[in-house]
């Protein structure tokens, strides 16, 4: 079970790469994927970054999280793993929700279906950036995939 949920993190993520990549590429240069697969060393997924990107790893947090850095711009794509209490999507909604109050900004929650699973989308602008994000769970895990760019 655990290597099918993997499975299904690795395509959710590798989907959003791509939508990311194609939103990145709309100054005129079609954006690539990498050749290689980045493996999250905790183990929590795996994903085809966007060709060229640097990786900032966070060695330090215990949940899977990574980030790619597109070259000479301020455009990122990020993944955070992290457990919750809570397994389904009313709950994340709401975790969403308090998050919004904690930060005291609308990130216009929508519930959405992302690669065939409910999940959650937000979007916001923030001190300059333009933030798209998607939320999911696998059990109570949250998937958070972030992509951010100046606006």
């Amino acid at each position: 079970m655990i290597k099918i949920n993997r499975l299904i993190i690795s395509i959710c993520v590798l989907t959003f790469g791509l939508v990311c990549i194609a939103v990145s590429g709309a100054n005129g240069e079609m954006g690539q994927l990498s050749k290689s697969l980045y493996s999250d060393p905790k183990g929590y997924f795996k994903i085809v970054p966007p060709d060229g990107w640097r990786v900032q790893e966070f060695h330090q947090d215990p949940r899977g999280k990574v980030a790619f850095i597109a070259p000479d711009s301020n455009v990122d794509l990020r993944v955070l793993v992290n457990a919750v209490d809570f397994s389904t999507i009313a709950d994340l909604i709401a975790f969403c929700k308090e998050v919004e109050s904690r930060i005291r900004i609308s990130t216009n929650i929508e519930k959405i279906t992302f690669d065939g699973r409910p999940a959650v989308r937000r979007t916001f602008q923030m001190k300059g950036h333009k933030f798209y994000y998607i939320d999911f769970l696998v059990g109570n895990v949250d998937h958070n995939i972030a992509y951010s760019a100046i606006q």
